[in-house]
């Protein structure tokens, strides 16, 4: 589905890749937006893992970007953008079982 900001109906769950990146932390900040207008439940990020660091790790920092610095409710509450350890050229984004169901309830 096409990501419509202005769209007045809500999106339940954004699975959004490559938030770690440049143009990723935009989009990520653009929906944090949108889920205080309250069009977008949940922003699930996937985050592959580092030799030096782990998802959430790698989570942590990204909260600390400046483009986030009008976001930082988002992030307390702690139930709008939740980190999903995972790889985009791995098949089912390697998921585990448990993570996959979640994402498609």
């Amino acid at each position: 589905r096409v990501l419509h900001l202005t769209s007045p109906s809500p999106m339940k769950r954004v699975l959004l890749i490559g938030a770690t990146g440049f143009i990723g932390k935009v989009v990520l900040e653009r929906l944090l937006c949108a889920s205080g207008e309250k069009k977008v439940d949940k922003v699930y990020i996937l985050i592959r893992s580092k030799a030096s660091k782990t998802c959430n790790e790698r989570f942590e920092d990204l909260k600390q970007s400046a483009c986030f610095q009008n976001c930082t409710d988002v992030f307390r509450e702690g139930n709008v953008v939740i980190p999903v350890d995972g790889d985009a050229f791995e098949s089912d984004l390697g998921f585990k079982a448990g993570e996959y169901t979640m994402l498609t309830l």
